[in-house]
């Protein structure tokens, strides 16, 4: 560390404001934010008056020493994994030149949260069972050094990423913000974002993203991130055209550095824009198809194939439904995009008048999403059995379908 960061992390390790650093020490408050902020090398005195202060030595002020030489190896990787580098960290490089205990840790929080950015979930939780849980049973988390308790909240937030912790995670990165170095806050600040808008609050989720300076994010994949949940922000808010503007930006990005999965998301938005809020589904349908020919991951291509067999069904395209349905089949899917498609399989055999075919997906899929709680794919269910029993004449039924409907609202309400 710097010496200016040497006495950043000492006041705060002291929990001790620069106003209060300054009366303890007789310095005014903008001569010790100077001093945290400058390059210039401070004079001896002044080093000698704050490691007296601190109780630590002058040459732990002045000099890099071994563990601080790892400490900064430790902080890089930390800083790849901020700005979405992963694959430009060496795991191996976690555990060479472990110092202490603390440092071992350390690695192993990083290496936690490199498994669970990386999506190697398994491995994540296998670190933290046989490792940090262990260590933080004997050990409190307040005799923790202030960069270590840094790097055990950004693996707690990813954490809750992996387990659907919103407001837990919303909480953490509060803290987080108030001792994270500056150069790191916009990553945090973003994954606040993320974590209001999965909370559902789109209003304190587009408060915090107009925080953000996207001017300073320092490379393709922060930048495409900011835009990524602005666009979703503005579509949430009914700002479509802005919507629209935002998702082109992020198309440049993503053409620009050959962010997949970004493009994907350019695509897939864009088909939700024209086909859920403007009901021009042949738009819609163009970039669903775009968004398929993006992407090689099958759970990644199956939701496409959901989204456009969804289109093809209220466009009354059965036959290229089927088609469809054939090329879904051909690829492995995970469990909830199947039974998406299963849910449309069963729409598409009520429309083409099979009525045994669809009794049965039908039955396979309400089983499934009530038993998933998934209160959006309930409501589609029941909205589509109404529409259908209407135009077939069969109100009874259809207000059968209208009031389960309506019962479900009240139920997750």
């Amino acid at each position: 560390m710097l010496v200016r960061e040497k006495i950043k992390f000492l006041r705060l390790r002291a929990n001790l404001t620069q106003e209060e650093l300054g009366k303890e020490m007789l310095y005014s408050r903008s001569y010790i934010a100077k001093v945290e902020s400058t390059e210039e090398t401070l004079s001896e005195t002044a080093q000698a008056a704050f490691a007296n202060y601190f109780k630590v030595s002058s040459d732990y002020i002045k000099n890099e020493l071994p563990c601080e030489r790892r400490e900064k190896e430790l902080i890089s990787i930390w800083k790849k994994l901020l700005i979405h580098q992963e694959k430009e960290v060496k795991t191996s490089a976690l555990t060479e030149s472990i110092k202490n205990s603390e440092q071992e840790l350390q690695a192993n929080l990083l290496l936690a949260t490199y498994h669970f950015k990386t999506a190697h979930y398994e491995e994540a939780l296998k670190v933290k069972a046989s490792y940090i849980d262990n260590y933080l049973s004997i050990v409190q988390k307040s005799y923790l050094s202030l960069y270590t308790q840094q790097l055990l909240l950004y693996f707690e937030i990813n954490f809750c990423k992996f387990e659907d912790k919103y407001e837990e995670g919303i909480n953490l990165c509060k803290q987080l913000l108030t001792v994270i170095l500056i150069e790191f806050r916009l990553t945090i600040e973003l994954l606040l974002v993320f974590f209001y808008l999965k909370n559902e609050n789109t209003e304190k989720a587009f408060q915090q993203i107009s925080e953000v300076n996207s001017a300073r994010l320092e490379n393709d994949e922060l930048l495409a991130e900011y835009y990524n949940y602005l666009a979703v922000i503005y579509r949430r808010l009914g700002f479509f055209e802005k919507a629209f503007e935002t998702l082109d930006k992020l198309e440049e990005v993503a053409l620009r550095s050959n962010l997949t999965e970004r493009l994907a998301f350019v695509y897939h938005n864009k088909g939700v824009i024209y086909g859920k809020d403007k009901q021009d589904y042949e738009n819609a349908l163009n970039y669903y198809y775009k968004g398929l020919n993006v992407f090689e991951s099958p759970n990644h291509q199956g939701n496409f194939y959901r989204c456009i067999l969804t289109v093809l069904i209220k466009l009354e395209r059965y036959a290229e439904a089927k088609t469809i349905i054939e090329a879904s089949e051909t690829i492995k899917i995970n469990k909830e995009t199947e039974m998406g498609i299963l849910l449309l399989k069963g729409e598409l055999a009520l429309y083409c008048g099979d009525i045994e075919k669809h009794r049965y997906y039908h039955q396979l899929t309400l089983n499934y999403f009530l038993s998933q709680k998934d209160s959006d794919t309930l409501s589609y269910i029941f909205n589509y059995l109404a529409d259908y029993y209407q135009k077939n004449n069969k109100f009874k039924k259809a207000l059968e379908f209208h009031k389960r409907k309506e019962e479900l609202k009240l139920a997750y309400n």
